[in-house]
C-alpha cells in the first residue's frame, strides 16, 4: 500500500518540484515579474492646467528581486496602454 500511495503522489510533486527549480533559477539571475495591479483614473486638472479630463492607467508591476518582493507603479495615457497591448500580443504570438 505505501508504495502505491508514494507513486500516487509522484508525478504531482515532480512538477511541483521542477516549478519551484524554475523559479529559483530565474530569481537567481534578476527581476522576476509576479504579478500586475491596475486602475484607471481621470485626470481632471492640477497646477499645470484646469479641465484636462483624460484617462490615465496606473499600472503597478510586481516583481521579486532575490528575495525581496517589489513593486514598479507607472502611469500610461492612452496611447501607452495600445502601445503595450501590440507587444503583449506579438509576445503571445
Amino acid at each position: 500500500e505505501i508504495p502505491a500511495t508514494l507513486l500516487a503522489g509522484y508525478e504531482v510533486a515532480k512538477d511541483l518540484l521542477r516549478k519551484e527549480l524554475k523559479v529559483a533559477t530565474l530569481r537567481d539571475h534578476g527581476r522576476l515579474f509576479t504579478g500586475v495591479d491596475w486602475r484607471v483614473d481621470l485626470l481632471a486638472s492640477s497646477s499645470r492646467g484646469a479641465s484636462i479630463r483624460e484617462p490615465v492607467a496606473t499600472l503597478t508591476l510586481k516583481y521579486v528581486e532575490g528575495n525581496e518582493e517589489k513593486r514598479l507603479t507607472l502611469q500610461l495615457q492612452p496611447e501607452g496602454v495600445l502601445e503595450l497591448k501590440r507587444v503583449c500580443e506579438q509576445l503571445l504570438e
